[in-house]
């Protein structure tokens, strides 16, 4: 058994909300039975990234960090900029239009520990429309 001073699980999120999905997708994650997670929500200068929404998740929950970046950069720099400053073992990649379920990283935890720890875990999804 590994002991563990960074969580098992950095969630980066693109905090673009086109379509006033980012809540949902917090909470979705936040709400999770694994609980050794943290949230690296990343904004940048877009008008779609409600910083307002992403504080007050990182005020109420000490497992979510925000990022701020300058300019309107696109979902790569996003991404890059989230997994720097991620502390988790894994990184997992949503938008803010992605909903987990609420078994879906413990699923994911236990794979990974009964694999021995693989570098990349593929695993499939769901689209609702």
């Amino acid at each position: 058994m590994i002991m563990r001073t960074s969580p098992m699980i950095s969630v980066i999120v693109a905090a673009h909300d086109l379509q006033g999905q980012l809540e949902s997708c917090l909470r979705s994650i936040l709400n999770q039975s694994f609980r050794d997670l943290e949230v690296v929500a990343v904004l940048d200068q877009s008008p779609e990234c409600p910083a307002n929404v992403v504080d007050d998740y990182a005020q109420r929950d000490g497992r979510v960090s925000v990022v701020r970046l300058k300019g309107v950069v696109g979902i790569g720099r996003i991404r890059n900029a989230g997994a720097e400053h991620a502390a988790g073992d894994y990184l997992l990649f949503l938008d803010s239009d992605h909903i987990v379920g609420g078994t879906t990283l413990q699923a994911m935890a236990d794979q990974l520990q009964a694999t021995d720890e693989p570098d990349v875990l593929l695993f499939g999804h769901t689209r609702l429309h």
